[in-house]
């Protein structure tokens, strides 16, 4: 269910025309985001946060405006 709330984020924030998105790196504003869940990828606050910034980390070397999930990164 996240992912895919996640997903439909990041196309929002892609189709979106927003003010002189032209001068951001590559043309347009876009979002990467990495997610994680409890209790599969843990079940306290800071190992989730963990688990999703690494997740997001590789969604930026994955080319970046992507969604990864913590248990695929």
């Amino acid at each position: 269910t996240a992912l895919v709330a996640m997903e439909r984020l990041r196309t929002v924030v892609e189709d979106h025309p927003f003010k002189d998105e032209e001068i951001m790196p590559r043309g347009k504003m876009t979002i990467s985001i990495g997610v994680a869940s409890c209790p599969e990828d843990g079940q306290d606050f800071d190992t989730l946060v963990q688990r999703a910034d690494k997740a997001l980390y590789a969604a930026k070397q994955g080319g970046r405006n992507l969604v990864r999930l913590a248990a695929v990164s």
